[in-house]
């Protein structure tokens, strides 16, 4: 995520409060703006962002490892990480996509090939390592949160407040404790985050050893061309899962849409009724126009009538005034 505003650029890894940081930033989710580039590594970041790269703070929020991965059981189908049968982590998916020859660099397989972000500088036993393959100003803790808002809130020169969180977990899953067979798997699959980070967990007890992680040793021929052909069927099995939900929101949508053309076609129906009604209208307030000028044209011919007939009554009394005089007079 990029924010010209605050001259940042921060680097969003999955399960750490990000979309919640983006919010606060930007004042919207990053996937409503730019969704292929919502989860960068921060050499693809430093890539995409050449131009602002030296002069932006760049940070980015690291969490301990094992309370990442149970967070991103909220969402299975993006970050392929599973629950399984037996409550244990079901990492089968996320390894087939993630890990080569026991290097796990994470991306956003949607989006991107692994090739094309992998660095010759990443290594086995980090993930955080490899997605923060660049320098950046600052890095937080999502256990210290609020200290890490803080900091931001000053150097980016931030005044408004901070809601977390925008994706809360499940009542059932935040209820769910990982079990020490898959806490000790993530744990040795990344030893060096521990080192580096100081999750609280001691380095010296843990593992080093890459049980659950592919050989580092130069694969054979047959072993090598097998191994493609697992991670072709694993990237053709996502993709294909991928295109089921587009599908099925391609059909939700659809219904959606049918439903708004029916309303829509009710209201044009009544726009028209209600524009055959204002006609209607217009033509009675005409009709009364025309009927108050008839009624005043009458009422001035009434008035010219009543005068009339004063006039004339006035003449019928007069001339048999007149009358009555002349009877008088003559002789008898």
């Amino acid at each position: 995520m990029i924010c010209h505003e605050h001259k940042c650029i921060f680097v969003h890894i999955q399960g750490t409060a990000g979309t919640s940081v983006e919010e606060w930033i930007v004042g919207r989710d990053w996937w409503e703006i730019s969704p292929q580039s919502k989860h960068l590594t921060a050499s693809t970041a430093r890539q995409k962002y050449a131009p602002y790269w030296d002069d932006y703070f760049k940070f980015s929020i690291v969490r301990e490892p094992v309370a990442r991965m149970k967070s991103l059981l909220r969402f299975p189908e993006i970050s392929l990480v599973n629950r399984g049968d037996d409550d244990e982590l079901d990492l089968e998916r996320y390894l087939s996509i993630y890990q080569r020859q026991g290097v796990v660099v994470e991306y956003d397989w949607r989006f991107f090939e692994r090739s094309e972000v992998a660095r010759p500088s990443h290594e086995k036993g980090t993930l955080y390592g490899n997605i923060l393959d660049e320098e950046l100003d600052y890095v937080g803790y999502f256990e210290n949160l609020e200290e890490v808002i803080k900091v931001l809130r000053d150097s980016l020169k931030i005044d408004r407040p901070f809601n977390f969180h925008a994706q809360a977990s499940s009542s059932e899953l935040s209820r769910f404790i990982v079990p020490d067979l898959s806490r000790k798997k993530v744990q040795k699959l990344f030893w060096k985050d521990y080192e580096k980070f100081d999750f609280g967990v001691s380095v010296a007890k843990l593992e080093k050893s890459d049980d659950n992680c592919e050989s580092a040793q130069p694969l054979s021929g047959a072993k090598k061309e097998a191994t493609e052909l697992k991670e072709k069927v694993a990237l053709l099995t996502l993709y294909r899962d991928g295109y089921r939900r587009l599908i099925d929101e391609m059909n939700e949508k659809n219904k959606v849409v049918a439903t708004l053309r029916q309303t829509l076609e009710s209201v044009i129906e009544e726009r028209d009724a209600l524009a055959t009604l204002k006609g209607t209208v217009d033509s009675l307030i005409t009709e009364r126009d025309a009927l108050k000028e008839r009624l005043r044209t009458l009422g001035e011919h009434a008035e010219n009538l009543e005068e009339a007939c004063q006039i004339l009554k006035e003449t019928v009394h007069n001339l048999i005034v007149e009358r009555d005089s002349i009877k008088e007079k003559s002789p008898r």
